[in-house]
């Protein structure tokens, strides 16, 4: 996938982590995920980038009378974003297999989310009815109509900046979906019944 090449030295070399995920495979598995601990020591060594990662009130203020939405996710977020080769050798890993260097921006760098955010905005600043929050695309509409064509506009603005979705995890053309914790429909913002389950099935005392 063009994401990792080994190397032979590295002045810079954080040790790996395993990640379980919540999800599971097709056979029922625990999804482990390989992570860089960059905490060793790189993200120590980087200014933090200031630039603004939305909120989702920001988000949500954006949303008033629309009735159609779409939610698209965006596969392997930062690892679809190219790293020069000058800060690649900072992202060097030390496995059990040797050295390797990223070659994609990687999760686990401070700086990470907020130089996607940055790209990510700049990607749909001028389309209308498309926000986004890190990697997810929230696209809406007051009108059928509309919301195709924010929709139509947004698919191509993702595939000029070369960006691949992730087809199993997106929403199309929904009356409501599940966005940043809540449910949004034509009504507005709702409580996730997922979010709530732990105290709404409480039991008495």
């Amino acid at each position: 996938m063009e994401v990792l090449e080994p190397v032979d030295f590295s002045e810079w070399a954080a040790p790996i982590v395993a990640v379980r995920k919540a999800q599971k495979d097709a056979d029922g598995d625990p999804i482990v995920r390989i992570c860089a601990d960059y905490s060793t020591g790189l993200n120590a060594a980087l200014e933090m980038n200031s630039y603004p990662i939305p909120t989702p009130e920001d988000i949500f203020a954006k949303i008033a009378g629309c009735q159609r939405f779409s939610v698209i996710d965006l596969s392997d977020a930062y690892l679809q974003m190219e790293v020069d080769q000058d800060s690649q050798k900072l992202l060097t890993i030390n496995t059990h297999k040797g050295l390797f260097r990223y070659k994609r921006l990687p999760p686990g760098v401070k700086t990470a989310p907020r130089v996607f955010q940055k790209v990510i905005d700049s990607m749909l600043g001028d389309l209308e009815g498309a926000e986004a929050f890190l990697d997810d695309v929230l696209v809406f509409g007051r009108t059928q109509l509309e919301h195709d064509r924010n929709l139509e506009n947004t698919l191509k603005r993702i595939e000029d900046y070369g960006f691949r979705i992730k087809i199993e995890k997106c929403k199309f053309n929904m009356s409501h979906v599940k966005y940043l914790g809540h449910i949004i429909d034509e009504n507005g913002l709702g409580t996730d019944p997922a979010k709530v389950a732990a105290i709404s099935q409480m039991p008495a005392l």
